[in-house]
């Protein structure tokens, strides 16, 4: 039976008010408000079936004023129903009871949503074939339901069932969008969103914290305004050709903050399609790259510190591969203290470069040195002096320091290390001073030419000026008179105990002359013109006590410092050792057993590198130290 005038009045007025409702229970509530007030009964409910079959839940209902009827809103058995009802209602047809008093309809049913009334309209909202939902209408006294109230009950139910979804489908998305907000606010980053055409539609809130934008300024188009003027061209034309060719983009720019400080951002876009695969706008993210920016410049800039520092230091730098033992890295100073190209170490599957390096290393030191670059890439750090042969057959010292280099799990990932040609800076510095241009000129070759490295002083005064600065090395000073003021540079150099023995070379073949030269404190004397062999055994002569006395130095030094790491027994052993006593009368002395002297002894030659009396009294003596005189040695009773 078609709805009366009436009905279709109820259908309107209820389209217009759940039109302005977005809560899917006041949309319930609303439509069994207006159908029990049309039909005038007691009570109107809406009911969903829950998942398992198992309960009836009525949200939301409405009862008529002096009706004395309960809510029945909660959850209700749907077994409560009774049998004859949920047949009826599963297969999709009307439950009507007209007078429920008496009646065995209802056997077997406890439900409380009947109790306490007379009749009752349940009319099912079926989905795929399943029981979903009911709209219940309840009346207190007997009642007769008329087809076209039936017709109006089912038509209700439907309008209200689609209202409720798209109810539900809005308060869904309103609750979507507003967990998106909190998440895209929450991103550490700057989300955005545009239209088809490239306009912005969203930006996050950090967007306008950053920039001091609001909405109204950065959409569509007015957040180009914060892009830094020289960025602005290049970004903004990436952006448009992403547009032009329906893809996304990268690009990195600065943008400026409401502070008008600026930062550097990295930006990226993707465009949304539809099911039709229309673009229907883009979505992007600019993140905050500015510290990985520094990060990288510092990095560009210590990687070209280093490249500088390589390129012109005199030692030559080195890393290997640890586990390839292959070359990444030789800096050029290779190619002068080695005699070979640089690429001559790069290596091959046959040979890696740690054997092609070992081959140049002198057959007596190859051990050492293997040893050495074992020990690094176990982790060790070690210092080795070794020889090399270059090519040209001249034999060079080489002292490298070994290292290694970890990775971020602190596994040696490479060796590397700085070998000093120490052939060069070990008493082979001549210093040339006064005499003739041609005489510096002729002089200069013939060192170099024997592997020394000469340095020219025009005048005495700028020697004696640079001689604190210098390395250790033997002097060469040109005396043309006989009473020439160069002999202050000897006497001068004495005073200062600087390590620089002169060889004084005269035209005048005076003895006095060379007594007044040695006295003055030259290392020699060689009469001019000397041939060139005497001239270069002189210096040879020089610089081996120079290297000698370094030695020396260098053995004192070491033994010092080993003394100085004795604890107070320890040096209180050492010193009554030095002045001949045994274990028995150092432990009279001291007041401790033999037994304990023993064990102090062993700790004294450990530290100081001895395994005998003797190495121990001479490293004792190299710092400096000597056994007390016999008048400081007091009487021993026995």
């Amino acid at each position: 039976m078609p709805p009366q005038d009436g009905d279709l009045a109820l259908v309107v007025r209820f389209g217009e008010q759940v039109h302005r409702l977005s809560n899917p229970q006041e949309v319930a509530r609303a439509a069994a408000r207006l159908l029990g007030e049309h039909l005038g009964v007691a009570r109107a409910a809406f009911g969903q079936v829950a998942a398992d079959d198992t309960f009836l839940v009525v949200a939301a209902d409405w009862v008529a004023g002096g009706a004395a009827l309960p809510s029945v809103a909660g959850w209700h058995r749907i077994g409560d129903f009774g049998a004859p009802a949920l047949r009826e209602l599963r297969a999709g047809r009307v439950f009507a009871i007209e007078d429920n008093r008496g009646v065995p309809r209802l056997a077997g049913g406890a439900n409380a949503v009947l109790a306490g009334i007379r009749a009752a309209l349940l009319v099912p909202l079926l989905e795929a074939g399943r029981l979903a939902g009911m709209l219940l209408l309840h009346d207190v006294v007997p009642r007769r339901w008329r087809p076209e109230e039936v017709t109006l009950a089912r038509v209700m139910a439907q309008l209200a069932r689609e209202a409720v979804r798209r109810a539900r489908a809005e308060a869904a998305g309103r609750a979507a969008q507003a967990r998106f907000r909190q998440f895209a606010d929450a991103v550490p980053a700057m989300l955005w969103a545009t239209d088809a055409q490239g306009g912005v539609t969203y930006f996050n809130e950090r967007w306008f914290r950053y920039t001091g934008q609001t909405p109204e300024q950065a959409m569509p188009q007015g957040w180009t305004d914060t892009l830094l003027p020289m960025d602005r061209e290049p970004t903004f034309a990436a952006w448009q050709a992403a547009l032009r060719a329906g893809t996304g983009h990268e690009v990195e720019h600065r943008l400026r903050a409401r502070d008008g400080s600026h930062r550097w951002f990295l930006t990226r876009s993707e465009p949304l399609r539809d099911e039709a695969g229309r673009i229907t706008g883009w979505i992007g993210i600019a993140s905050d790259s500015h510290a990985h920016r520094e990060v990288e410049a510092a990095l560009r800039s210590s990687q070209e510190l280093f490249r500088q520092f390589a390129e012109h230091s005199t030692d030559v730098l080195w890393i290997l591969d640890a586990a390839t033992l292959r070359a990444e890295y030789l800096s050029p100073a290779f190619e002068k203290v080695w005699g070979l190209p640089r690429g001559a170490l790069a290596g091959s599957p046959e040979r890696n470069s740690r054997d092609i390096w070992l081959e140049t290393v002198h057959p007596e030191d190859r051990g050492p040195a293997a040893e050495a670059m074992a020990r690094v890439r176990e982790g060790e750090v070690s210092v080795t002096e070794y020889r090399i042969t270059r090519a040209d057959g001249a034999v060079r010292r080489i002292r490298d320091t070994f290292f290694p280099i970890r990775d971020a799990a602190s596994r040696v990932s490479r060796v590397a290390g700085i070998a000093k040609d120490v052939t060069q800076h070990e008493g082979s510095d001549v210093y040339i001073v006064d005499g003739e241009p041609a005489w510096h000129s002729r002089l200069s070759r013939l060192l170099e030419d024997a592997g020394y490295r000469a340095t020219v002083f025009g005048t005495i005064g700028g020697f004696l000026e640079a001689a604190p600065a210098l390395v250790p090395g033997c002097v060469l000073l040109n005396l043309a008179q006989p009473e020439a003021p160069a002999l202050a540079v000897p006497r001068e150099l004495k005073a200062r105990r600087l390590a620089l023995p002169v060889i004084v070379t005269s035209q005048c073949h005076d003895v006095g002359m060379a007594v007044r030269a040695m006295k003055a404190g030259a290392a020699d004397f060689l009469p001019a013109p000397c041939g060139d062999a005497a001239l270069l055994a002189a210096v040879s002569d020089t610089m081996a006590e120079i290297r000698g006395s370094e030695r020396r130095d260098r053995a004192a030094e070491l033994a010092r410092a080993r003394i100085a790491s004795l604890l107070p027994r320890e040096r209180e052993v050492l010193d009554l050792l030095l002045a001949g006593g045994t274990n028995k009368t150092i432990g009279r002395d001291l007041g401790i057993s033999p037994r304990t002297v023993e064990f102090h002894r062993a700790r004294v030659m450990e530290r100081l590198g001895a395994r005998t009396l003797p190495e121990a009294v001479l490293a004792a003596a190299a710092a400096g130290l000597r056994p007390p005189s016999p008048e400081a040695q007091e009487t021993d009773p026995a």
